[in-house]
């Protein structure tokens, strides 16, 4: 196949774009627009953004998470979080969760949800944990005042080179 000069080198013959119509060189075999705005025209996408609607999946973990728009800005959320924003029109704190009564993390309505503080969902739920073999430590009550008194300092060392 000869290309614009008349040489024979082109592989892939010139093609119509799927969208606006233009006649375009093809990059590869499998091309169908002329550019990036007409594949995402076509595609539902606005300059490689999603349109303006929630999309939800499950993640590795078992909870739903999607991509919402707020303000204008696509944002990555968790249902459960999502759904008791909506419920309590704001959005929530850092360490503010949304609680499963149910325990079923698919399990997104309102009624099944209530709102704990970070802390606290965390011991709830390592309550009736059994741990493995070697796990707690099994310090004494000097031992464990020593470690907490060491920590203390460091992070006060840490604060002051941080203004400094």
């Amino acid at each position: 196949m000869k290309d614009t000069l008349g040489r024979e080198n082109r592989k892939i013959a010139d093609r119509r774009c799927n969208e606006c119509g233009k006649v375009y060189r093809p990059k590869r075999e499998g091309s169908k627009y002329c550019s990036y705005p007409c594949m995402w025209k076509h595609n539902g996408k606005n300059q490689g953004q999603a349109v303006d609607h929630e999309t939800w999946w499950v993640n590795s973990k078992g909870y739903v998470e999607g991509r919402v728009w707020r303000n204008g800005k696509c944002f990555r959320i968790k249902r459960a979080r999502w759904v008791m924003e909506q419920y309590l029109n704001r959005p929530l704190m850092r360490g503010e969760e949304p609680h499963h009564k149910n325990e079923i993390k698919t399990d997104d309505r309102i009624e099944n949800l209530e709102l704990k503080e970070h802390g606290k969902h965390s011991s709830d739920h390592n309550e009736g944990r059994t741990h493995k073999n070697g796990y707690k430590m099994h310090l004494s009550d000097e031992e464990r005042q020593r470690r907490s008194a060491w920590m203390s300092e460091l992070h006060r060392r840490e604060r002051l080179l941080s203004d400094v």
